[in-house]
């Protein structure tokens, strides 16, 4: 056999080998991220249903407990982000399968904000909560923005809970969110309902976060 022809043959068979494990791990990773999402949900859901325990049986509503729940279920949805956003950026995953998983992904992590929201003004709480939307496509700062609410997160932990939306994803939820609150751009925040279209720099943002509890260390 000429040498050339089994050298094409070999590189074939290492090319197509190498695509169908790239297949594999990419499905596997999609079930693994899926797990990780139905845990959150479920998790959720248990907050809320602990929620309406409380109220419907007329006892005082636990705010160190429900706050508590708002913390994990935020660190929760901060580790899942952190896993969807790098197997986006590889592009290891098959964009079809990638795209319907993270739209389950959003869904649930808006119903994390609004738990969140929820237990929030219940008890009283001073954390500040962030909605972050940003674009893969038509965003020039959005990863200046997101690296800006990373340094600040890192910083005061529990106290800054930040929900990043992909702007651009096919959910009804999501462009009622932008509607509501008059999205123009990416970057854009609503910060403890508060909207700011466009970039944010980090001395803005820790002025207006300080705003809103002068207490923080970075204030």
């Amino acid at each position: 056999m000429n040498i050339f022809l089994k050298v094409g043959i070999v590189t074939t068979l290492i090319f197509v080998s190498g695509l169908m494990f790239g297949m594999l791990i990419g499905s596997q990773k999609v079930s693994e991220l899926e797990l990780t999402i139905s845990r959150l949900d479920e998790n959720i859901q248990n907050a809320d249903l602990q929620f309406l325990f409380f109220n419907t049986m007329n006892q005082n509503i636990s705010c160190k407990f429900l706050s508590h729940e708002a913390s994990r279920l935020s660190e929760q949805a901060d580790n899942l982000g952190r896993e969807v956003s790098m197997y986006e950026n590889s592009k290891k995953i098959s964009e079809k399968s990638f795209y319907e998983m993270k739209k389950r992904y959003t869904s649930i992590l808006i119903k994390d904000w609004l738990m969140v929201e929820k237990i929030k003004r219940t008890c009283g709480e001073n954390y500040t909560t962030v909605l972050y939307f940003y674009s893969n496509n038509n965003c020039d700062r959005c990863q200046e923005q997101g690296i800006v609410l990373t340094y600040l997160k890192e910083k005061l932990k529990d106290e800054f809970l930040v929900f990043a939306i992909d702007g651009d994803i096919s959910l009804e939820i999501v462009s009622l969110l932008k509607d509501a609150y008059g999205i123009e751009e990416y970057p854009a925040l609503v910060i403890n309902g508060e909207v700011h279209n466009g970039f944010t720099d980090l001395d803005e943002l820790k002025e207006i976060t300080c705003n809103y509890n002068n207490n923080l260390t970075i204030c």
